[in-house]
């Protein structure tokens, strides 16, 4: 028979069977947490509800055979695509808290997705391809605080998102493409909007500094300008105060004030200068004279070069209309001028032709009397002698005959 020494502590074979019983129990904690099938296994019990944590599963749907009592479901890293049948499964889970989507296929948001969660606080959409979200896609949210949409694809935001969440603290938008913002603070206290190329314009940079005004803290550590080209490389918040100084120190460019003429002003210059008088009384004059306007940029002399341009336009106007009016008249008195030419020509040429023939005649006439007062007498004694006067026949030839 052993003795055992005295002060010596045996080792029973009953304490060693807990010790191995505990590591497999752990393990087996350990495992269900992390590789179990959707089931029983996923679900953990927490202070804060029932917890259901299926990520890395290569889950293409979401899970609909869970208890409708769990208030947290992590779904990361899965290759879910939000299909209708994933719209039915959420509207299953009302009573959910956190609905963790970070890491999947996503592609858009459809309308009133979520309308089932009210008491949602926290939905995380990180990571995704998101690129199209529907105005209605978070109505019913009342309750959530946190939304993340950072890195996807989103190139702008519907103007009225973000209205119905009137408790929303915190809004991830950082590594989307996007370059305009025009969302509601409401009770937004942390922004991001890192990692997008922003267009810097005076709008965008006075809607970033009231929002900063508003006591929302900014995370800009990494965003800056990706247009103009003036203020590309730039931090939105570097150029806020510069632009607002820009774009109230813009000024109004107005036609030069009238001097005393003798001359009466035309219409177009009276209603131009009507005009200008209705400029509000805060805006500066650049006067518009020799050489160019120092720091306006605008080119000298362009309110008389339009003035001129009008002047010109409305005479050009006013010659054609009333050549269009008194081309018939003027036509009516070419045709008459040309008419009354040709009578004219036809007049001469019938005096100069009645006239020479009037003298031909006249000529043969007198011709003709003188001949017969000279051989009057002769006649007279022919005809006493008994012979008629042939004066076809010349006399000499008859003389010579007889």
């Amino acid at each position: 028979m052993a003795l055992i020494p005295t002060g010596s502590t045996p080792q029973p074979t009953q304490e060693k069977s807990m010790a191995a019983s505990e590591l497999l129990l752990v393990w087996l904690a350990s495992t269900l947490l992390t590789t179990g099938v959707a089931g029983a296994g996923d679900q953990l019990v927490t202070t804060g509800g029932l917890v259901v944590n299926c990520s890395f599963k290569t889950l293409q749907f979401i899970p609909s055979n869970y208890s409708q009592t769990i208030t947290k479901l992590i779904l990361s890293n899965n290759r879910i695509e939000l299909s209708s049948a994933d719209e039915a499964a959420l509207k299953n889970y009302s009573n959910l808290i956190e609905l963790h989507l970070d890491g999947n296929w996503l592609n858009d948001l459809p309308g009133k997705l979520f309308e089932a969660m009210s008491k949602l606080e926290v939905l995380n959409l990180s990571h995704n391809n998101i690129s199209r979200v529907e105005p209605k896609a978070l109505a019913g949210l009342v309750n959530l605080k946190e939304l993340d949409l950072s890195y996807n694809r989103l190139q702008s935001l519907p103007l009225h998102l973000l209205d119905d969440l009137k408790k929303l603290s915190f809004l991830g938008l950082a590594g989307n493409t996007l370059r305009e913002l025009d969302i509601s603070v409401n009770s937004l206290e942390v922004l991001d909007l890192q990692g997008n190329p922003w267009n810097c314009s005076c709008v965008f940079l006075n809607r970033i500094k009231s929002i900063t005004d508003s006591k929302v803290q900014m995370r800009v550590s990494n965003a800056t300008c990706a247009s103009p080209e003036d203020q590309f490389g730039k931090g939105i918040l570097d150029n806020g105060t510069s632009c607002s100084l820009g774009s109230s120190s813009t000024t109004t460019t107005l036609p030069p004030p009238t001097t005393q003429s003798t001359t009466k002003p035309t219409s177009a210059q009276t209603t131009t200068h009507s005009v200008s008088l209705a400029v509000p009384k805060n805006a500066s004059l650049v006067l518009t004279g020799v050489g160019p306007v120092s720091g306006s940029g605008v080119p000298v002399g362009n309110t008389w070069k339009f003035l001129l341009g009008v002047v010109a336009i409305a005479l050009t106007t006013s010659m054609l209309i009333v050549c269009a009016v008194k081309a018939p008249s003027w036509y009516k008195l070419l045709f008459n001028y040309r008419h009354q030419r040709l009578r004219d020509d036809e007049d001469a040429d019938v005096y100069t032709t009645g006239r020479y023939s009037s003298f031909s005649l006249d000529t043969e006439q007198t011709e003709t009397s003188a001949h017969e007062l000279d051989h009057g007498l002769d006649g007279l004694d022919n005809e006493e002698d008994g012979y008629i006067e042939d004066r076809y026949i010349e006399p000499g030839v008859y003389e010579d005959n007889r």
